[in-house]
């Protein structure tokens, strides 16, 4: 994406990232489209480039913001020794960008006015993402170990 605000100097890097989260939002609208209309497939081929090209750039510059989700959510369980050593920095990094990865999940909501910026956004989804995805692991690990989930358990292997 530098290499793109080099070459149009008029364009920030928000800009650039505005942009391909348009169109990567859009896709499907537009697929729906060129599917409909049994455009060529050559064209239909170029444009999945084009989506894939979008989201891999996309991902390239949100990277930093999900390490740095890590790190700020990793901040909030120091005092938790258990949530601590079970899910590293390394891990609550991993879940980011799994979610950073598919977008239109994350990016249903977000505000194209010129006032709101991508990072930003992503940076308060991806905490509350990491942190409901950590809750969510717990919950099902602290089942599994209850009299009932124990039960369960054995009931399945039976």
């Amino acid at each position: 994406m530098e290499y793109l605000v080099e070459t149009d100097s008029d364009a920030s890097l928000e800009e650039w990232a505005r942009y391909f989260l348009k169109s990567l939002l859009g896709a499907t609208k537009v697929y729906r489209f060129i599917s409909i209309d049994s455009f060529d497939i050559f064209l239909t081929d170029i444009y999945l480039i084009y989506l894939k090209l979008c989201q891999e750039l996309f991902f390239n510059y949100l990277q930093p913001v999900c390490w740095q989700a890590a790190l700020k959510t990793n901040q909030m369980f120091k005092g938790s020794p258990n949530i601590e050593f079970q899910y590293p920095v390394e891990e609550c990094f991993a879940i980011a960008c799994m979610a950073v990865y598919q977008p239109t999940k994350i990016f249903k909501g977000f505000d194209f006015q010129p006032h709101s910026s991508v990072e930003a956004y992503t940076l308060n989804s991806l905490k509350r993402i990491i942190k409901n995805q950590i809750a969510k692991e717990l919950k099902t690990k602290t089942i599994k170990i209850s009299d009932n989930g124990l039960l369960r358990n054995l009931e399945k292997k039976s």
